[in-house]
């Protein structure tokens, strides 16, 4: 590279020729450069020969992921995309560098719609919108092309000659910085892949996400918009039940559920986008605590603050993985470099505080597991956070994982006792009508149901007459029979800390079993003709009465609690 006072007319020729180019909203040219704008090439060290330097970018989508095309003094650099072979352990496609020198391209370079064709098979594929962009790097790589073998340079404009002088100072210092940060991300990229060649852990989450979602719709959980009743059976987290029932399973369960295809796309997406650097950086064991500490952590949150709810999800362990990022950027930033530190931190606060702001704004969204994921993802990463670079696993360094992730598990399972206990102090009746009202839902519905379908049938009991007559009643009255049994079984499922909403519930149950009786003395009437079975003790109509007068003490006991709680004004009816 020349020394940053010396300017080469080579050089300005060369900035002048791909001057046209700068019109395209795909090509940044020196020294408006950045790190951003190269790409993958930002991390992949390139090879520059004497008095080389980059003086141009193509790139349809700048950004970390994107895949450039490089002007330097002296080449074209392109990067081809190589899917793997049949049958290869490794399916990740990779990607290889190509390069022509201006002296070796010959006139027969051409523009291909959007492509470029530099002869021998050499072929530079541009942004699919770039058939005017092909047309004008052809062009300008053809005067290069002459200017380098025949010294014949097109007459540039003193004015712009003067400018481009002026800017190949700056130019020659961008290039050194930009190569000084290549090199460092490359070398930090190699102590990750040396760290961990592969990652296990976050795969092994997305599947276990993945696949509790899939077993919830195999047993007949809708795909898209589950209910609450349905979410806690599968374990999802509320306050109540995990702090008056006693269900502490639920906080680390709830991390592998999730309200929706949509909801878990959106997490897997963003921790497959996120786990792989924090499994590296932290390791797979220490990864995996973290990991699950977060998830804890932001359940417990949703647990202890406002009003109980249920809520299922994993977005407050992937909080917690970008707040290990934090927390290893601190302990460790003297071990990162630069170029690597500064945009990894700047795009993990610029995340949270995205996050947190549409939290803020989106009522549904749990913002207490977000925050309480962050919090706990972060105090773990300082305590798990390790050596760095990290060497293989030593029997030494394995006993400090264990001692560490021991002190992580501890510390959240002592946190967790703590906060369940208190929270069980606050838990206000509302709280639990909300509990009840999810629980017994079903159960109430099939219980009018179930009534309704006796009423139906009254008046057809005592009018039966021809055998067919008889047939079809008494199937329609075994499949009430059914339905008020298995409704009995649910009924005695319900859990219910309270002792009035326990009191409720009983009398529903109360009148079920008067619905099943009744049932029962129809069918022995339709069979025998017994009018006993219609109207004595124990008898359709009997149960019936009895059935009626259950549910209306049960409609007043409801009232009752609802009233002298707060829950509906005097005046109100439930």
């Amino acid at each position: 590279m020349p020394d940053s006072g010396e300017v080469r007319p080579w050089d300005v020729l060369v900035l002048a020729t791909f001057a046209p180019l700068g019109a395209s909203a795909s090509v940044r040219l020196s020294p408006n450069l950045g790190p951003a704008d190269l790409g993958v090439a930002a991390s992949i060290p390139i090879p520059r020969g004497p008095g080389e330097f980059l003086v141009g970018v193509i790139s349809d989508s700048p950004g970390p992921g994107s895949i450039p095309i490089l002007l330097t003094t002296r080449r074209i650099i392109w990067f081809e995309r190589i899917e793997p072979a049949p049958g290869a352990d490794d399916r990740r496609p990779t990607l290889s560098g190509r390069a022509a020198d201006y002296l070796d391209l010959g006139p027969e370079v051409v523009a291909d719609g959007a492509t470029v064709d530099l002869g021998m098979g050499r072929v530079v594929p541009l942004p699919p919108d770039g058939r005017r962009l092909a047309e004008a790097l052809a062009t300008a790589l053809r005067a290069l092309h002459r200017a380098a073998t025949t010294g014949e340079a097109p007459e540039i404009a003193p004015a712009l000659a003067e400018r481009i002088a002026g800017a190949i100072p700056k130019a020659l210092a961008l290039d050194a910085s930009l190569a000084d940060a290549g090199s460092q991300r490359a070398s930090f990229r190699d102590e990750l892949l040396a760290a961990s060649p592969r990652v296990y852990m976050t795969p092994a989450i997305v599947v276990a996400c993945v696949a509790a979602w899939a077993a919830m719709v195999a047993s007949g959980v809708p795909a898209g918009d589950p209910d609450s009743g349905d979410l806690l059976a599968w374990g999802a987290n509320d306050a109540v039940r995990v702090a008056v029932q006693g269900e502490a399973w639920r906080l680390p369960a709830s991390v592998f559920l999730h309200g929706g295809v949509l909801h878990l796309a959106v997490n897997m997406w963003a921790l497959a986008g996120m786990g792989p650097l924090v499994e590296r950086l932290y390791g797979p064991l220490r990864f995996a605590a973290l990991y699950m500490a977060a998830g804890v952590g932001g359940a417990l949150a949703s647990t202890a603050i406002g009003p109980a709810r249920t809520s299922v999800g994993a977005s407050g362990a992937i909080f917690g993985v970008l707040g290990a990022i934090l927390a290893f950027l601190l302990v460790r930033r003297r071990a990162i470099p630069p170029s690597v530190l500064k945009p990894l931190r700047s795009q993990s606060l610029g995340f949270v505080i995205f996050n947190v702001a549409f939290g803020a704004a989106v009522p549904t969204i749990d913002q207490a597991a977000h925050l309480g994921g962050l919090a706990t993802g972060f105090l773990a990463g300082l305590a798990l956070a390790p050596p760095w670079p990290r060497r293989g696993t030593s029997a030494a360094g394995l006993a400090r994982s264990i001692f560490a992730i021991a002190a992580v598990a501890t510390a959240v399972v002592a946190a967790c006792a703590g906060v369940v206990r208190w929270r069980a102090g606050t838990i206000t009746p509302r709280d639990l009508y909300r509990d009840f009202a999810i629980q017994a839902a079903p159960v109430q519905e099939r219980l009018i149901r179930t009534v309704h379908d006796l009423a139906d049938v009254a008046g057809e009991i005592e009018a039966a007459g021809g055998e067919s007559t008889r047939a079809d009643l008494a199937a329609r009255l075994a499949d009430q029979e059914r339905e008020g049994r298995a409704n009995l079984v649910a009924f005695d499922a319900l859990r219910i800390p309270d002792p009035r909403l326990r009191e409720f519930a009983d009398r529903m149950a109360d009148a079920q079993r008067e619905q099943v009786a009744a049932v029962e003395a129809a069918r022995r009437y339709v069979r025998s003709g017994d009018r006993r079975d219609l109207e004595g003790p124990g008898g359709f109509i009997r149960c019936a009465e009895a059935m009626k007068r259950l549910r209306q003490a049960a409609g007043r006991l409801h009232e009752g609690y609802l009233r002298d709680n707060g829950l509906i004004e005097p005046a109100d009816r439930p």
